[in-house]
């Protein structure tokens, strides 16, 4: 009688330790979920930083901190851009894809780090890096291809008026056939200019295409890695993030 009241009361005991586990369980996966929300719409910028620095171990927030930092610097950059045509202006160009390329680099050491506690949050805080990044990319190449547009318009419009000048140099002469001559001369050496900032800028283009369509790759690769190895919490986060777009659009 005695052994069978001891098997009862460890019946009972594990009883009550598998109820306690599935509570814990739940109430975990409850304030996830609310504390996950924030993380659902990429666009609301303050809201998805606060979220992140809630939930992200104290040995790495200041590290994600410092890289946001660093791409709210880049952005800033980005947003003095413009289509002016100078060397000023294109060495600013360059200097952001120099910078941008070491924030890239400097994204993916941190995801394939082994130095920090890497659960969901820190995940999710590289990705969301990665995406700012992007973004970035994406307006400086939009300011880059309006330069060249503007190169392209103002060497249409010089071979436009070098035309018009030959054919009035042609019906002139003396003094006035000189000075043509001159202003075409002038004309000729600024469209030659033009045209080999041009083919810099072109260049250039060609560059910042190919480092905006790696970065969204890795960035769907990081987007994708989460969804994959945090299960329902994962695939709900792509889920919502992949809703809100289609909104967007």
């Amino acid at each position: 009688m005695e052994r069978y009241s001891i098997f009862i009361f460890i019946g009972i005991f594990v009883l009550l330790i598998s109820i306690v586990i599935v509570v814990i369980i739940n109430k975990t996966g409850k304030k996830n979920s609310a504390d996950d929300k924030a993380f659902y719409n990429l666009d609301n910028d303050q809201v998805y930083r606060n979220g992140i620095y809630k939930q992200i171990s104290l040995d790495f927030k200041p590290y994600i901190q410092e890289l946001f930092h660093s791409l709210d610097d880049l952005r800033q950059k980005v947003s003095k851009a413009n289509s002016e045509i100078s060397q000023a202006q294109y060495d600013a160009m360059r200097d952001i894809y120099e910078t941008a390329a070491i924030l890239s680099k400097r994204i993916n050491d941190y995801w394939n780090s082994n130095k920090f506690k890497k659960d969901f949050s820190y995940y999710i805080g590289l990705h969301y890096a990665s995406h700012l990044l992007a973004n970035s990319l994406k307006a400086e190449q939009q300011n880059i291809k309006a330069a060249f547009l503007e190169c392209k318009r103002r060497q249409d419009r010089l071979g436009y008026q070098i035309e018009a000048a030959k054919r009035r140099q042609e019906k002139s002469q003396g003094e006035q056939r000189y000075r043509i001559s001159k202003e075409i001369g002038d004309m000729c050496k600024h469209h030659k200019s033009i045209s080999i900032w041009k083919s810099y800028i072109g260049s250039l283009n060609t560059k910042y295409n190919q480092q905006v369509t790696d970065q969204n790759i890795m960035t769907g690769k990081y987007r994708d890695y989460i969804a994959e190895s945090f299960g329902t919490r994962g695939q709900n986060w792509r889920s919502r993030c992949h809703q809100r777009a289609l909104a967007r659009k």
